[in-house]
């Protein structure tokens, strides 16, 4: 059984690692409640539009920022550069790149997914006969969340799936989002 987690890889962004855990997270579901009716900052990336559809019932609004250049504190809040925009918001996700933390795998032969994660079916059970995989370094067919632990999915999710986008008016006054969701067939 495998169970050695994983270890984030921080961007070379200047105060990102500094700021990491405290105003700059990875999982909406796990830290969105902190930032409930706040100003939030999405980094750009193919993850976005999940962070922003789980993100917009709560959040106060929602920037999404091209490629972030420098985070810094201030008294005002979470100050996000990309080139030569700057925006404040009390909190930003990013999706830093992720590598296991031992080298367990790799030694075993096991199938990776693209995400680095050890590929598993709906049982745990890894490439290698005998050998199953549980949290964060595992990645399991039925998973459909696009956090840092199982992104991107495998197929067939990823293969039957498409997104939709379009822009719809949500009930808070003065509010309006951009909404995504994923369709699977």
């Amino acid at each position: 059984m495998l169970a050695t987690g994983l270890r984030d890889v921080m961007p070379d962004i200047p105060g990102f690692a500094e700021q990491w855990g405290r105003t700059v997270h990875v999982c909406p579901f796990c830290h969105g409640h902190e930032l409930s009716g706040k100003r939030v900052a999405i980094r750009d990336s193919p993850n976005a539009g999940h962070a922003v559809a789980m993100l917009s019932a709560i959040a106060g609004s929602i920037k999404v920022v091209p490629p972030v250049t420098r985070v810094a504190p201030s008294a005002a809040g979470l100050v996000v550069t990309s080139g030569s925009t700057t925006v404040v918001v009390d909190g930003l996700f990013a999706h830093p790149t992720f590598e296991q933390a031992a080298p367990f795998a790799a030694q075993l032969g096991l199938e990776l997914r693209e995400s680095g994660a050890v590929a598993i079916d709906l049982f745990g059970h890894t490439s290698v006969p005998g050998v199953f995989a549980a949290g964060d370094r595992r990645t399991s067919p039925s998973c459909r969340c696009r956090c840092r632990r199982c992104w991107p999915p495998p197929t067939p999710v990823s293969s039957r799936a498409r997104w939709w986008c379009g822009r719809r008016s949500w009930s808070r006054p003065g509010i309006n989002r951009t909404a995504v969701r994923l369709e699977v067939p």
